[in-house]
């Protein structure tokens, strides 16, 4: 993939594109989860498309936000290594990045992330998700994304 061209603005990466389009919260298909979950992670650009967000932009965006999360969460299951450890640096950037906000409470932080409604749920999935890879004999790179 082209990387962005500062002088021109030219061209910019699917990853770019993607998170873009996310962030303007546009709904996605399932093709783009699974082609953005296979992408190398930037976690560069992800931060700098969060730092551009403002914290109302972040509450404003909770809904796109708790799908991002909850779609990596269900994409663990997947058996794929690379998919897994992309989604991995994808949920620590996102959860780094909307903690960084001030947000008022913490459960605010929690609220934009995955959402009051779901996140008992989501967060027991994403725990049983976790704990399949820290007992399985994946990639030892796997296990310790897993654990940041």
């Amino acid at each position: 993939s082209s990387g962005i061209n500062a002088e021109y603005g030219v061209l910019k990466t699917e990853f770019s594109i993607i998170y873009e389009s996310i962030l303007k919260g546009e709904e996605q298909d399932e093709c783009v989860w699974e082609k953005l979950f296979l992408i190398k992670v930037n976690v560069a650009v992800l931060e700098e498309h969060f730092s551009e967000l403002t914290s109302n932009d972040l509450i404003s965006l909770k809904g796109s936000i708790n799908v991002l999360f909850k779609k990596c969460v269900q994409g663990l299951r997947d058996e794929h290594c690379i998919k897994s450890l992309n989604i991995l640096l994808t949920l620590s950037t996102l959860v780094r990045c909307v903690w960084r906000k001030d947000l008022g409470e913490g459960f605010r932080a929690v609220d934009v992330l995955v959402g009051f409604d779901q996140a008992e749920l989501t967060m027991s999935q994403l725990i049983e998700e976790i704990h399949k890879i820290l007992i399985s004999n994946k990639l030892q790179e796997l296990k310790y994304y897993a654990l940041t």
